[in-house]
């Protein structure tokens, strides 16, 4: 295509028009808040292999308004461990009977044995499927 002075000008023309801008509504701060919170937590899938969680303050509230922390790991024993005993507190307050709550496994860790008594015994636990071994609230050597 030959160029001629005309379709020069033409050009400079179209190239010198301003770009416009097309409004967008203004991201208020909860909506803002939000989005960058599902962001991080996307984010922090990858960072340090997922292992940390972050805590997060205003900026003009803290010195160091962000620090990340190991997660750590549950104890799942110890939470059944106290859901049981929480049960047995919930049982008593109820009835006004003595509880016993007795839970077993065998060698291999299964579960066995579980079994709730109004007795005047502890936990019975001698696989230690709770945590540490037990015969009715005493430990197991």
């Amino acid at each position: 295509m030959e160029t001629t002075r005309r379709t020069f000008l033409a050009g400079l023309a179209a190239a010198s028009v301003p770009a416009v801008a097309v409004a967008t509504p203004a991201e208020d701060s909860a909506d803002r808040v939000e989005r960058l919170s599902y962001e991080l937590a996307d984010a922090m899938n990858e960072y340090a292999g997922g292992k940390f969680h972050a805590v997060v303050y205003p900026s003009e509230r803290a010195e160091l308004p962000v620090s990340f922390q190991k997660i750590a790991k549950k104890d799942h024993k110890q939470e059944m461990r106290e859901c049981l005993s929480r049960l047995d507190q919930l049982l008593s307050e109820e009835t006004g009977n003595t509880w016993t709550i007795v839970a077993a496994s065998d060698d291999k860790g299964k579960p066995g044995i579980f079994s709730i008594t109004g007795a005047d015994r502890d936990l019975h636990d001698p696989f230690g499927m709770f945590g540490e071994k037990l015969h009715y609230g005493k430990p197991i050597a």
